[in-house]
């Protein structure tokens, strides 16, 4: 089992990056989601946008909460 310098609960706010951690993975990992959360995630932490895949191990990372996601319209075809 990897050591995790976080603990990973429903209310994180912080995450200390591992060896060997990709940011697509990390999100993944904590939020159970990809795209619209990595969307929330790098523009909480802008100071990422330049660094490797790889993240270097030691790495502070902002973890807000998701908004709440708006169900879609549901259409009807046939009455």
């Amino acid at each position: 089992m990897d050591p995790m310098p976080s603990t990973i609960t429903t209310d994180i706010t912080e995450y200390v990056t591992i060896e060997g951690d990709v940011l697509d993975a990390v999100i993944f990992r904590i939020y159970g989601q990809g795209p619209d959360a990595l969307s929330v995630v790098m523009g909480a932490n802008p100071h990422i946008r330049s660094m490797p895949v790889h993240l270097s191990v030691g790495t502070r990372l902002h973890l807000p909460s998701l908004p709440e996601a708006v169900p879609a319209a549901r259409v009807r075809l046939w009455d």
